[in-house]
């Protein structure tokens, strides 16, 4: 019998990724919960009032949707001891092993989210009076889940849940149970819906920084901000250097300073790109030298360090050098200020690989002599 849930279980799991859609991705949940249930009739209601106990659930949302926005399979198991036991009920305790299909419906752009679950599988009771007696019988569950996965807390990678749930075992006199289950989860991958909340986030970080930005003399022509594959990129573009130099010019401190004060009503992680235009775009590279090697004349010449030769040193070119630096600068000018620590902020030197104008003019070099400064992705 268990081997056929396996198998079973397995097929399910292969076979729903041949079905994957764009907007679903898999995900897997697994923690601990409390439960609590009353016992309101049946011959178990005669033993007991109700149980209480904890369990461990393991979640698999599967890469597509039938109905709401994603469903899953689910296996969970409990121990509950008796509450209230009657007659001469001295002990007891329920084990419920269960497994379930789940649908889950986002709540808009909002950290929650509902999630109905039908579980069936066994439950394994054991009462003692005079003496122990132990029954097996099938149960069915029903739960409405209620969840919340917030994404500004524990990057996202925990969920909390509330379950009301109506229980039927089915036993020689069937038991109904009425209860409830509060739990907590941990999210690997990303739930249904998790790429729009922080497209939505992120969206609205862009258009209070860019207010701010266009109402500020010094910034609405010299800084745009945007979404990126890293986060939120906050762009001060024709940014004045000493020539060939990582040395800030002394005016841009001012803008900085500007910049420093929207950047202190977030806590999201920075990483500073430098960016910085080509250097001697004209000059041709240079090649590499050609270097004659001569045969030895016996096996005896060859020296260790011949036959293992030293691995050359990498060459960093210079544009990324340059870059590197002015990245370097402008961090820790950050970090003199106060709005992060240093271990908050990681700095990126991109050369001149990803130009906005054309380098052979002098405005479009001054386009590329940028610094990006990036609100990291918490998730």
């Amino acid at each position: 019998m268990r081997k056929r849930i396996f198998v079973l279980l397995a097929m399910a799991l292969i076979g729903s990724l041949s079905f994957a859609q764009d907007d679903v991705s898999v995900v897997v949940r697994y923690g601990l919960f409390g439960n609590g249930n009353g016992i309101l009739s049946g011959s178990h209601s005669n033993e007991a009032s109700g149980d209480l106990g904890i369990g461990f659930a393991f979640e698999y949302g599967m890469p597509f949707y039938i109905v709401g926005k994603q469903n899953g399979l689910k296996m969970s198991i409990s121990y509950s001891p008796l509450t209230g036991m009657k007659s001469s009920v001295t002990a007891g305790t329920d084990v419920d092993l269960l497994f379930g299909y789940w649908v889950r419906f986002p709540f808009g752009l909002s950290d929650f989210a509902f999630q109905p679950e039908l579980d069936f599988g066994i439950a394994f009771k054991s009462v003692t009076t005079d003496s122990t007696v132990s029954t097996m019988d099938p149960k069915l569950l029903l739960g409405l889940s209620m969840r919340w996965n917030c994404l500004d807390f524990a990057k996202g990678n925990l969920e909390f849940e509330l379950t009301p749930q109506f229980g039927v075992d089915f036993g020689n006199e069937p038991s109904i149970y009425l209860g409830g289950r509060l739990g907590m989860h941990v999210v690997l991958g990303k739930n249904t819906g998790t790429d729009e909340r922080i497209a939505d986030r992120e969206g609205r970080i862009v258009d209070r920084i860019q207010e701010i930005v266009s109402y500020d003399p010094a910034l609405k022509d010299s800084v745009s901000v945007y979404r990126s594959k890293e986060g939120v990129t906050i762009c001060l573009e024709s940014i004045k250097y000493m020539i060939d130099s990582y040395e800030l010019d002394i005016g841009e401190f001012n803008r900085l300073d500007r910049i420093i004060a929207v950047l202190r009503n977030y806590d999201n992680r920075i990483l500073v790109a430098g960016h910085c235009a080509m250097i001697n775009p004209d000059e041709p590279p240079a090649e590499e030298p050609k270097v004659e090697l001569s045969e030895p004349e016996s096996d005896d010449e060859l020296s260790d360090e011949d036959a293992e030769p030293e691995e050359p040193e990498e060459i960093v070119p210079p544009d990324v050098e340059l870059s590197t630096k002015r990245a370097q600068v402008v961090a820790d000018y950050l970090i003199e200020r106060g709005v992060r620590t240093k271990s908050d902020i990681s700095i990126e030197g991109r050369g001149s690989s990803e130009p906005r104008g054309d380098n052979n003019t002098e405005s479009g070099r001054r386009r590329n002599s940028r610094i990006e400064i990036i609100l990291l992705r918490k998730i």
